[in-house]
């Protein structure tokens, strides 16, 4: 897959977290607090191009389609989205509840995964939706032709070069005043994927907003749902007035 929500974390001590939690990116053992990262988070071992999700993709899809968590926090960020715009579903999964809740707001949902058993899956459970099987490094997408990007869960599963691509890739497609919206926790750190056995690394808030700023992205809040999950919500300024347009979520605080 282009990989999906992240699995169950496993902390310090060995004891998994209860499978209703396995949306959660809280309380990853913290390796760095600040980029850089060390050595031992950013020279990975080449994986294969849906970071282990292939494998156990029946396991995540049981687990994750009894789990409405992120849902309402994408539904709220979707109204500020116009009316049948489009919307690119990043590591979309099986479409369940991501594409489902963005269809169901009346957008158009693009998906992309790299494992073709879930996105068999998504093309039967989100038949309005189009899919494509790719990686972030092959995808190709024509320039300024969304309105808006998620990417729920799958950001930390990219090595860290892999998501500073993600970033300046989802900038290029996305029409003028486009937003973005991504998870990964705040802090610098990196964890195991206990469905997968691979290491997940969010690169923390800071490197994001750097990331972000670079490509022309303004930060314009962040915020956390019912699951701990970490939102990032950034805004391309509209080209003919250059002002970034705010995004409005339920309990999102202003970016600092």
């Amino acid at each position: 897959m282009l990989p999906g929500p992240a699995a169950r974390l496993t902390p310090p001590g060995g004891d998994t977290q209860n499978p209703d939690d396995r949306d959660s990116e809280a309380s990853p053992p913290i390796l760095h607090s600040t980029p850089p990262l060390p050595t031992e988070m950013t020279n990975r071992a080449p994986a294969d191009p849906s970071n282990g999700y292939e494998a156990i993709a029946g396991d995540f899809m049981s687990i994750r389609s009894d789990s409405a968590t992120g849902a309402d926090t994408v539904r709220a960020w979707a109204r500020a989205l116009p009316r049948g715009g489009a919307v690119l579903d990043l590591g979309c999964g099986h479409g369940v509840p991501i594409s489902k809740t963005l269809i169901e707001a009346g957008l158009s949902v693009h998906g992309i995964d790299a494992s073709s058993r879930l996105i068999a899956a998504f093309r039967a459970r989100v038949p309005d939706a189009t899919a494509a099987r790719t990686t972030v490094e092959d995808m190709e997408l024509p320039g300024g032709s969304f309105d808006g990007a998620v990417a729920w869960g799958l950001m930390f599963l990219l090595a860290p070069e892999t998501q500073a691509m993600l970033i300046r890739k989802v900038a290029a497609t996305l029409k003028p005043g486009g937003r973005f919206l991504f998870t990964a926790p705040r802090q610098a750190c990196a964890w195991r994927d206990s469905l997968t056995g691979q290491t997940s690394v969010s690169l923390g808030a800071g490197a994001y907003r750097e990331l972000l700023e670079a490509e022309g992205f303004v930060l314009a809040g962040e915020t956390e749902d019912e699951g701990q999950n970490h939102y990032y919500f950034a805004t391309l300024p509209d080209r003919e007035d250059d002002k970034p347009t705010i995004i409005t979520v339920p309990d999102a605080v202003q970016a600092s």
